[in-house]
């Protein structure tokens, strides 16, 4: 009984060291086990033409999804003005956008709004919800259809959908006035406490750089966006990890790393070296030993969970198997 104490201690050991490094792609092969027991099917996503999403056991449509299915090209047009050869993916995605958007009047203009038609479990959110990072990417969209078109209806639903970024969240929009600055939500309800979701924020920001062209109040959006990153920042660092949210929600390795690509595209925008400096900081946690077990500790996740004792029955038996070739040598 001692031997195996000490075996299984040592395993532990050693699963929560090596975890750190091959988690990602153990994960990788993971997920579609866990989505075929969870919803029945090895992909959380259906792949019609205009991709739908399982939640709960039933198909959604989430405009974040969608929009990223032509985000890339989309994003070649803005930037470079480069038409390629999807561009009818985009104008039928941007079609069905068109008709998916409620709007809603205010004083300085119609708000387009994508709602999520579903509870989402993570933050309790009802029905109904918003999401700053959905506006950006299907502000995008529309952006890259009327750059193919010229059809003014896309730009004037553009111009809309970033109006939510100026609209408190309390009045309906994503937007959290901070101290300084302001902050786009990507989990966003009038009735629950913004979470302020690190990479949401920053996606939102960057939909605001590449929709510039075409909509004057991103210049200005963008600007405050980055005066509240620049302000909370440091908020996001654990000291060997980052949070993916300031609700206590630890970060996955995978958004860990989109927190170090989006932070360091910033800075080359910018040239705000703070957001250089805390990409270069997070990028030096990922060499780190432990972090695993240091998330997992901070906010137990099952699929870390299941990784780490899966790596743990490896090392159990490959040590049990040594130190029997090692007695009867």
């Amino acid at each position: 009984m001692n031997y195996f104490v000490k075996v299984l201690a040592l395993s532990l050991i050693l699963s929560l060291a090596t975890t750190t490094y091959v988690e990602s792609f153990q994960l990788e092969l993971l997920m579609p086990l866990r989505n075929l027991i969870v919803l029945g099917n090895t992909n959380k996503n259906v792949n019609d033409r205009i991709p739908k999403t399982r939640y709960r056991g039933k198909v959604r449509y989430n405009p974040v999804i969608i929009s990223q299915t032509v985000r890339n090209e989309s994003v070649n047009i803005l930037t470079q003005k480069k038409l390629l050869n999807k561009n009818h993916d985009i104008i039928d995605v941007a079609d069905f956008l068109l008709k998916k958007s409620t709007t809603e009047k205010r004083k300085d203009g119609p708000v387009a709004i994508w709602e999520y038609n579903f509870d989402y479990d993570r933050y309790d959110l009802p029905s109904g919800w918003r999401s700053g990072m959905a506006q950006g990417f299907v502000a995008e969209t529309l952006a890259a259809a009327y750059e193919i078109t010229k059809d003014t209806a896309y730009l004037s639903k553009a111009r809309s959908a970033v109006r939510a970024f100026a609209t408190p969240i309390t009045s309906g929009g994503t937007a959290v006035p901070l101290e300084k600055g302001l902050w786009f939500e990507e989990y966003a309800h009038q009735k629950v406490d913004p979470p302020l979701v690190l990479n949401g924020h920053i996606f939102a920001m960057q939909s605001l750089w590449y929709t510039k062209r075409y909509v004057n109040a991103s210049n200005e959006l963008f600007r405050l966006g980055q005066m509240a990153l620049k302000n909370r920042l440091h908020r996001y660092d654990m000291g060997m990890w980052s949070w993916y949210d300031l609700d206590g929600t630890v970060a996955s390795k995978k958004y860990h790393k989109i927190h170090i690509r989006q932070l360091m595209r910033l800075y080359k925008w910018t040239g705000n070296e703070k957001f250089r400096d805390y990409s270069k900081k997070f990028r030096r946690y990922l060499y780190l030993p432990f972090t695993a077990a240091f998330r997992v500790y901070y906010r137990p996740n099952e699929m870390l969970i299941v990784t780490i004792g899966i790596n743990t029955i490896i090392y159990v038996i490959l040590i049990s198997g040594l130190v029997r070739v090692c007695r009867n040598g």
